[in-house]
């Protein structure tokens, strides 16, 4: 990132260097300080606020410079005073147009990831059992999906559990404590190495595993069990 940086302030560097060459070599065109207004601009596109206004405030003095150079006596003083007020007004409104353009692409950009993070928000919503905290139906339905279409040699083991006698258990607490063993065991599933784990209805969950020995799938469900 720092080299890119780097680059991005040597291309800068680079138009506006060209663009006081060309305008000292033809200093008799005081139109020609739209080159450097062009090597402002395209600071634009790096979204740098201290590059935009580092190359403008180089740009105005190596302007300054080529005009106060020796080459650069006009016939007409009253005239290059004019020219020369004009372009450092122009120049600066470059500046603030550029400052805009930043400000402007900066907050598309936060929108965009504003955006972008909602939509990740509300996918892992939707995927996402709301009691227990592991992934739903629709989640095991693409995981399916994902372990079909894979053509490597990973090998996949679904295991199925439930909690048993749970009717009893919400008819006698009732269902909120219920739920507390619910949640609890989804906290415990969710925790299983190598495995996602599924609720797929009721007090019925599913563990998918992946690139794991059969002996080792039932190690870590007993684990589970246990806790």
């Amino acid at each position: 990132l720092k080299n890119n940086r780097v680059m991005a302030y040597a291309v800068s560097l680079m138009h506006m260097f060209f663009a006081f060459i060309v305008y000292s070599t033809h200093i008799q065109f005081p139109s020609l300080y739209i080159f450097f207004a062009i090597a402002i601009l395209l600071t634009t596109a790096y979204g740098d606020v201290v590059m935009t206004s580092t190359v403008t405030a180089l740009s105005i003095i190596l302007k300054v410079i080529s005009d106060i150079s020796p080459a650069a006596y006009p016939i007409d003083f009253r005239l290059e005073r004019q020219n020369f007020i004009v372009s450092l007004i122009a120049l600066g409104a470059f500046y603030i147009i550029c400052l805009v353009m930043i400000a402007i692409e900066r907050e598309k950009n936060a929108l965009g990831i504003q955006q972008e993070r909602e939509n990740v928000q509300l996918f892992q919503k939707i995927m996402t059992d709301t009691l227990t905290g592991v992934h739903n139906r629709n989640a095991l339905r693409l995981s399916f999906d994902r372990v079909i279409a894979d053509k490597t040699d990973t090998e996949y083991v679904l295991a199925m559990l439930d909690i048993d006698y749970f009717k009893n258990v919400n008819d006698t607490f009732g269902h909120l404590v219920g739920d507390s063993y619910l949640q609890a065991l989804g906290r415990v599933l969710d925790h299983v190495p190598d495995a996602e784990a599924f609720r797929f209805g009721g007090d019925e969950f599913c563990l998918l595993f992946a690139g794991c020995t059969r002996k080792q799938v039932e190690e870590r469900c007993r684990t589970a069990q246990e806790k």
